[in-house]
């Protein structure tokens, strides 16, 4: 199971950092010119890029965010790849043993879980979605913390020009 889950994570983050490289060179410099005078925007973008790997691994943990988009979302902000592949990597851990440990589960009965089998991947299923929703509700107060934060900033950068 271990082999599976490392298997399951190296491929998660080699496909999301090929994501991630191709939008940041196709389209981040169109990004940051767009994001010009747009303060909103722009308090965002530099929300993420000081929030770093942590705000890239509590998205990885919810599977409320769709993946790819997110690869390719993460690749026209500010964030280094650094954090990107940290944050990447930390954050899909739980999921890739989740995934193994539920395709064990299922893989091992031949048609019919026994009850306890049946009974423990409904339990982890719903612990799942309710760690999701924490997390969800987490995320958006982090970034809407900084968010502020970033907004209060940019506007007394703006008013000192």
């Amino acid at each position: 199971m271990l082999a599976g889950a490392v298997y399951v994570l190296v491929g998660g983050v080699l496909g999301a950092t090929l994501a991630f490289l191709i939008s940041r060179f196709l389209g981040r410099d169109w990004t940051a010119q767009s994001l010009r005078g747009q303060n909103n925007l722009m308090a965002i973008d530099q929300t993420i890029g000081h929030a770093g790997w942590k705000l890239v691994a509590l998205i990885r943990l919810s599977p409320m965010f769709p993946f790819n988009l997110v690869n390719y979302i993460f690749g026209l902000t500010r964030i280094s790849l650094i954090h990107y592949l940290i944050g990447t990597a930390v954050g899909l851990i739980p999921g890739s043993f989740l995934y193994v440990y539920h395709g064990a589960l299922l893989g091992s009965q031949e048609t019919v879980l026994p009850t306890a089998a049946a009974i423990a991947l409904r339990i982890s299923s719903v612990l799942a979605l309710i760690a999701s929703l924490v997390l969800l509700i987490y995320t958006i107060r982090i970034v809407h913390s900084a968010l502020k934060s970033a907004s209060i900033e940019t506007l007394a950068d703006i008013s000192q020009d």
